[in-house]
């Protein structure tokens, strides 16, 4: 099991490189209950040593839409330093996460994780 494969299952989100739909999320992670993404601009500042900015966001809607987006937050937080990434956020849902900066390398091929031996 890759570290992606294990973060999607402690946090039980959605971890995509940009938004799709809900709906899109749901049919792939159909207990997701919230998304993590960030895009190529970010990455290319973390790689600069910069840090990566993490965008995120819940799938409720209406009142719970708000507290739910910062459980969302602290959870990727939570998750993220446990897995020794330090991340900097003020708790609010008009923030992004910003994971402290760490060393970018090139990922080795691999087998996807469903083919490996458990």
């Amino acid at each position: 099991m890759g570290d992606l494969d294990f973060l999607r299952e402690q946090i039980d989100l959605h971890v995509c490189s940009g938004y799709g739909t809900e709906g899109e999320v749901l049919a792939q992670s159909p207990r997701a209950w919230g998304a993590v993404f960030f895009h190529g601009q970010d990455v290319e500042r973390g790689v600069r040593g910069e840090g990566l900015y993490l965008a995120f966001g819940a799938f409720a809607t209406g009142p719970a839409h708000q507290a739910e987006t910062v459980k969302v937050g602290r959870e990727i937080c939570d998750t993220l330093t446990r897995f020794g990434l330090p991340t900097e956020w003020n708790g609010t849902t008009t923030s992004r996460i910003r994971v402290s900066p760490f060393e970018w390398r090139k990922r080795r091929v691999s087998r996807p994780p469903s083919e490996r031996r458990s």
